[in-house]
């Protein structure tokens, strides 16, 4: 069944900016109204799967695993009938409700969406105690994958261009997941920016997305990976979209050095009180240029209301002054990865 999309767009609209006022603390997950929601073949209600859909095991071939957790696997396979290749992830939803509501959401999250940068949801079925979901593979894999491919001494350790596209693209997706969806994604980091040989940066992993009352409400739960999280999820105040934005502007200090750009912590809490309580990391002036400089600063302001929204952002100075495009990161990709099949000798 193979993926019938639009084309790639360099330069949608920006959306306009949303503000955000104080909400009541509420519950971290909500099904629906209803309880259930319907897909194709297949209904998803608060006990889990029901019905039939596409896919079964026995209709896909695995070629190799592609990462695993705590609660799921996620491996390459081919569809026998069309030959088409997806990413399986592999869920045991059996054992605890907190996976079970993660499922659920990511699957309500994929399913209703429109947007060329999110990773698509072709299909989802159950067996054996298990929830297995059929996603779109990306055949670059994740950004967090580039960056450790990219040589130690290149500073910054991906070109500005590259890094340009890259957040160009997530930008978009973080646009339609805020205002279309009404989702803080919650979890943003390299592994969980995807890409494709053709260029294509999609957002995935939505397990622990959250899905707000409207565009303007606020959300109070701490979940997700915390060396990303903003200083105001850390402490359990009120967030919103912009903590997204944090995360982001995190991610592109990793892009430009190639490391977290927090210092190494003994413990938890010293992380912790590095990110609350100590001061912003900046990227290295002599490095990137000034407008890169002036974007990370605005991303990673302690102040989540001085933070720009992704539209805003979509237009900043940094991004409309480099003439990068979907090849600008094809073209870097495509160079990596034949350095990767042939490393250099070594003397």
């Amino acid at each position: 069944m193979p993926l019938n999309r639009p084309s790639l767009a360099v330069s949608p609209p920006a959306l306009p900016e949303l503000t955000a006022p104080t909400l009541e603390k509420e519950e971290s997950f909500d099904l629906s109204e209803t309880g259930t929601f319907s897909k194709g073949a297949f209904t998803m209600g608060r006990e889990g799967l029901e019905g039939r859909s596409n896919f079964t095991l026995d209709d896909l071939e695995v070629q190799k695993t592609l990462g695993s957790g705590a609660s799921s696997t996620v491996r390459l396979v081919t569809d026998r009938v069309s030959g088409q290749n997806l990413a399986l992830k592999e869920l045991n939803v059996m054992c605890d409700q907190d996976t079970m509501h993660m499922t659920i959401n990511e699957i309500k999250i994929l399913h209703k969406a429109h947007s060329d940068h999110l990773v698509s949801f072709i299909d989802a079925f159950f067996d054996n105690g298990r929830i297995y979901l059929a996603l779109e593979f990306c055949d670059a894999g994740s950004l967090d994958d580039v960056i450790k491919l990219t040589p130690a001494d290149a500073r910054p350790r991906i070109p500005e261009p590259v890094m340009a596209e890259v957040v160009s693209q997530s930008l978009e997706g973080l646009a339609y997941l805020h205002q279309e969806q009404k989702q803080v994604h919650r979890d943003l980091k390299p592994a969980n920016i995807m890409l494709t040989r053709k260029g294509e940066v999609k957002l995935g992993d939505f397990g622990i997305s959250k899905q707000l009352d409207n565009t303007l409400a606020l959300a109070v739960t701490q979940c997700g990976t915390t060396a990303y999280m903003s200083p105001e999820r850390i402490k359990g105040d009120n967030y919103a979209y912009d903590a997204d934005i944090w995360s982001l502007g995190l991610i592109i200090l990793e892009m430009c050095s190639g490391e977290y750009p927090y210092p190494a912590a003994r413990n938890f809490m010293q992380m912790v009180m590095r990110i609350c309580e100590g001061p912003v990391p900046t990227v290295q002036a002599d490095i990137v240029s000034v407008p890169l400089e002036e974007f990370v600063r605005s991303c990673l302001a302690k102040v989540p209301s001085e933070r720009p929204g992704a539209s805003k952002l979509m237009v900043h100075e940094w991004l409309i002054s480099r003439s990068s495009s979907p090849d600008t990161l094809a073209e870097f990709l495509e160079a990596q990865a034949r350095a990767k099949e042939s490393p250099p000798l070594q003397e």
